[in-house]
C-alpha cells in the first residue's frame, strides 16, 4: 500500500447476467441485455475512502496522459481550451500542452516536469517501458526518462500511425497496427519494434492471424500475445467476430497460433500476474438479420500458460455501475463504473468521491492505488466546467 493514501475496504460482490455494450462488434452485432437473476443481488459496499490529493501545479484540462512511471503518478500534456459539454457536437481543434508534473505519494508532493518537446494528448498512442514513457505523435516518438528527468525524441515507425497502438515488451516498444487489411510478406509486416539501445525500428515477424481488426499486443511471461478478430463482411456475416490469438516467443522470432476464444471484445487487456483480463461488460448476439444463434460476451480472460479462455461467471449488467472510471490494473481493474478483482472474480460498484465531476478524467493504477486526474462537470447550467483536482483510492493487496 502506498503511504499517504487511505485504504479502501471493499465488500466485493457480484450480480448475474451480462448487459449491453457500448461498442457492438463490427460484424453487424447488436447488443442484448440478459434479464437479471432475481436470486442474485449485489451486496452493498461501504463508502470508498477516496483521498483528494494536494492541488497539482497544472491548469484544468482534458486529454491528459496519466501513467505510472517509477512507482509514481506522471501527468503530462492535455488541452486546457473550453471543454465540450457531454453529448454536444464540438468542432474545436485541441491545442496540446507540453507541461506536466509527477506525484510522489510517499512525500505527498508534486514536482513539475521539464517541458515536453512537443504538445501531447492522450489520443496519441503511449506506453511505459521500464521507467520510460513513450508517446507516438505525428512527427516523432517522444520519450520521458524518469531516472534522468529528461525528454527525448526518436524516429517514427513506418507503420501507419492513423490506427496504431504502442505496447511495451520489456524495455522495447512495439508499434502494432489496429487493423491488418491484407496478407503481408516479411518485408511488408504491419508491426514494428523500437530498440532504445540503437534508437531504431525493425519489423516484427508476420503474425499467423491474417487480415484482422481490433489487434492488441499484450506482454506476458510466456511471450507477447496478439489478439485480433478476423475481417469479415459487415453486415452480411452470420459468423461472430470472435477473438483469436497468437503468441510471439520472447526472442521475437516465432509465432505460435493459439486456440480461438468465445469472446467478441478483446479491445484491451490487463495482465493480472496470472492471466490476461478484458473487463468489458456486455454481450451481443449478432442482431435480427445476421443472428449468431447465441449471445457472446465482450469481456473475459485468457491464460497463456495453459492456453485457456474463460468468461465471467457472474458479471453485472453493462451501464449498471457507478463512476465511469476506466483504468486497467493488475489484479484489480476499473471498468464501466465497477471494480473487478480477478483474485476473487468479483465486482463492486465504484462510487465517486464527494465533489467529484460526473465525467471522470484520465485514470491509472500506480501499484495498488487508483488515481483519477481531473474531470468535467456536466454543464447543466449552460457550460461545462473542468477541474484539475486529483483523487486517489487505495485497494489493499493489489501488489
Amino acid at each position: 500500500m502506498l503511504p499517504g493514501v487511505l485504504a479502501a475496504v471493499l465488500a466485493l460482490a457480484g450480480c448475474s447476467s451480462d448487459g449491453p455494450s457500448a461498442d457492438a462488434a463490427r460484424a453487424g452485432a447488436t447488443s442484448t441485455a440478459a434479464p437479471s437473476d432475481p436470486a442474485v443481488t449485489p451486496t452493498a459496499s461501504p463508502a470508498l475512502r477516496w483521498q483528494k490529493l494536494p492541488a497539482p501545479p497544472l491548469s484544468p484540462r482534458t486529454g491528459v496522459i496519466a501513467v505510472a512511471v517509477a512507482d509514481r503518478l506522471l501527468v503530462v500534456g492535455g488541452d486546457d481550451g473550453p471543454p465540450c459539454p457531454p453529448n454536444a457536437d464540438c468542432a474545436a481543434t485541441p491545442a496540446p500542452l507540453r507541461d506536466g508534473a509527477v506525484y510522489d505519494a510517499a512525500a505527498g508532493e508534486w514536482t513539475t516536469l521539464p517541458e515536453a518537446p512537443l504538445g501531447l494528448l492522450n489520443q496519441f498512442p503511449s506506453t511505459v517501458a521500464g521507467d520510460v514513457l513513450y508517446v507516438l505523435t505525428d512527427t516523432a516518438l517522444v520519450s520521458f526518462d524518469a531516472a534522468a528527468n529528461a525528454w527525448d525524441t526518436h524516429p517514427l515507425p513506418a507503420t501507419d500511425r492513423r490506427d496504431v497502438r504502442l505496447a511495451a515488451l520489456g524495455n522495447r516498444v512495439a508499434a502494432v497496427a489496429g487493423e491488418r487489411v491484407e496478407e503481408t510478406s516479411g518485408e511488408d509486416a504491419a508491426d514494428e519494434i523500437f530498440d532504445p539501445a540503437t534508437d531504431t525500428w525493425s519489423r516484427l515477424p508476420v503474425d499467423p492471424l491474417g487480415p484482422s481488426f481490433d489487434r492488441v499486443l499484450t506482454d506476458t511471461p510466456a511471450g507477447a500475445v496478439l489478439t485480433a478478430k478476423e475481417s469479415v463482411e459487415a453486415p452480411g456475416s452470420t459468423a461472430p467476430p470472435i477473438v483469436r490469438a497468437a503468441l510471439l516467443d520472447p526472442d521475437l522470432t516465432t509465432w505460435t497460433r493459439l486456440p480461438d476464444s468465445e469472446l467478441i471484445g478483446g479491445y484491451r487487456w490487463a495482465w493480472t500476474g496470472e492471466r490476461m483480463v478484458d473487463p468489458t461488460l456486455g454481450e451481443a448476439d449478432g442482431g435480427a438479420v445476421d443472428n449468431w444463434g447465441r449471445s457472446l460476451p465482450y469481456g473475459g480472460t485468457f491464460d497463456p500458460a495453459t492456453q485457456t479462455w474463460g468468461r465471467f461467471v457472474e458479471a453485472p449488467d453493462a451501464y449498471s455501475g457507478g463512476w465511469a472510471v476506466e483504468a486497467l490494473g493488475g489484479p484489480v481493474s476499473a471498468s464501466g463504473g465497477w471494480l473487478y478483482d480477478d483474485r476473487t472474480a468479483e465486482w463492486s460498484v465504484l462510487t465517486a468521491p464527494d465533489g467529484a465531476p460526473g465525467l471522470p478524467g484520465a485514470a491509472v493504477w500506480v501499484g495498488d492505488t487508483l488515481y483519477v486526474v481531473g474531470g468535467q462537470f456536466d454543464g447543466r447550467s449552460g457550460s461545462a466546467a473542468l477541474t484539475a483536482d486529483v483523487w486517489a483510492l487505495t485497494v489493499d493487496g493489489t501488489d
